[in-house]
């Protein structure tokens, strides 16, 4: 029964990230601050309570101003897109919206960063 429910779990949070993500894509979320901003993934509590949606934007260079309007934004926005959520998912709750910037990525790409800087070291060090 448990993996019933963590497949609906995943399911929903799937389709919210889907469904939001045709709302940026359209433009359908009428904040400047939106512009740009992509759904990298999607979690929901077991209850189906709340969503936590992780954003990102698709410029490269991105300063903690500009992420802190993207989540501002995103959550004057959420009463909008929970409605237009429930048109679509078929569930009696929307979950409650959460956002939050994505930043596995950063992450990444600082540690690609200091595997270059350690693998630049080590060729030093043989010369």
């Amino acid at each position: 029964m448990a993996s019933n429910a963590a497949t609906r779990d995943k399911r929903i949070a799937e389709r919210i990230r889907s469904d939001l993500s045709e709302l940026l894509l359209r433009g359908a979320i009428r904040e400047p601050d939106v512009q740009g901003a992509i759904v990298s993934s999607v979690d929901v509590t077991n209850d189906l309570g709340v969503a936590r949606v992780y954003l990102r934007l698709l410029d490269t260079e991105v300063d903690a101003a500009r992420r802190k309007r993207l989540l501002e934004a995103m959550g004057r926005a959420a009463g909008f897109v929970r409605r237009e959520l429930s048109r679509s998912l078929g569930v009696r709750r929307v979950p409650e919206l959460r956002f939050a910037w994505d930043d596995a990525q950063d992450h990444a790409s600082r540690m690609e960063q200091l595997l270059a800087d350690v693998r630049r070291e080590e060729e030093d060090r043989r010369r």
